[in-house]
């Protein structure tokens, strides 16, 4: 009798969880084509259900670094100017948004919204600026190859986990450029989309990218430290069961500017209407956990944030 209900409780409590596997692709930005962002606002990251991307801006500089959103399409325009596109044009998979970064310090970490996740495989392409900084070199950079062509060139991205602090034993690396090899026709500038595996990284909290290039000067690496990512692969514990409160369902910042996250939400996603304050529906998303939901096309004003499963209603400003 003990092991039968023994053997009950187990089957219980393993039903309230399942193995899913969850997309990132970024779309949930909903950015017009040839837009981006880099600018979080107050708070200092872009948020979907699965991930946090930190973002550092100064308003002072419109200078950026960690994360942005884009939905840029220019693969042609070299230089600084042109930091937010892709040398692959669109996203992967031809889709619309994408994640760039601009590396500094020890790297650029994505979060992930809850602890322990399991990424499986991320898309991964340069960005523009890099790309034609490499193929042609420019007034920080040299040409890769040389002007002969054998320079031992490379550019390379490194995927770290890291779970409770501490990396995980195994990273992945990944070639946006090799001139390394002998032989001159497997020379290579990455110019589309790869899907990289991430699987051997296992389970971790966040992951930490860093660049490394063989074109580096006094003051460091010459080549432009930018990345495009898309398309995150995460193997994720969800529950089927919650204890929900109302009162744990928060907006902020608010006002908004730009981007307003919705807090509190259910593992599972759920429907969410922004409307005007006489009920017209400006925007209706699904949404989990906690994500971000771009306003700043919203003219100055208020509007409120409908939950039509729970029956509620949040009010919020647009500044």
């Amino acid at each position: 009798m003990r092991s039968r209900l023994l053997g009950l409780v187990c089957a219980i409590c393993l039903s309230q969880f399942v193995f899913a596997q969850q997309v990132e692709s970024f779309e949930s930005f909903n950015l017009e084509e040839g837009t981006f962002l880099n600018n979080a606002g107050a708070i200092e990251e872009f948020s979907t259900d699965l991930v946090r991307l930190p973002n550092f801006y100064n308003s002072d500089w419109d200078s950026w670094s960690g994360w942005a959103i884009s939905a840029t399409r220019d693969t042609t325009t070299a230089g600084f100017m042109n930091q937010f596109s892709t040398i692959a044009g669109r996203g992967a998979e031809g889709t619309s948004t994408y994640a760039v970064s601009f590396v500094t310090g020890d790297g650029s970490v994505l979060k992930f919204a809850n602890d322990d996740e399991r990424p499986t495989q991320i898309s991964i392409a340069n960005s523009t600026y890099a790309y034609l900084s490499m193929v042609e070199g420019d007034a920080f950079a040299k040409r890769f190859g040389g002007e002969d062509g054998t320079d031992p060139d490379f550019f390379t991205l490194v995927i770290r986990g890291v779970q409770d602090g501490e990396n995980t034993p195994d990273s992945v690396v990944v070639a946006l450029a090799d001139f390394t090899s002998d032989n001159s026709d497997e020379d290579f500038i990455l110019d589309d989309w790869i899907s990289v595996d991430l699987t051997i990284l296992g389970a971790c909290d966040y992951l930490l990218f860093s660049l490394k290039s063989s074109d580096v000067g006094a003051f460091g690496i010459n080549t432009p430290l930018y990345f495009c990512a898309d398309n995150l692969i995460i193997d994720s514990q969800t529950s089927f069961v919650e204890d929900l409160s109302d009162k744990d369902l928060q907006l902020f910042p608010n006002p908004a500017s730009n981007l307003i996250e919705v807090r509190g939400l259910a593992r599972e996603a759920e429907p969410v209407q922004v409307t005007d304050l006489a009920g017209k529906i400006l925007g209706e998303y699904r949404m989990s956990y906690s994500g971000q939901i771009y306003v700043g096309a919203f003219p100055t004003g208020t509007y409120l944030m409908r939950f039509p499963r729970r029956g509620l209603v949040r009010k919020f400003s647009k500044r």
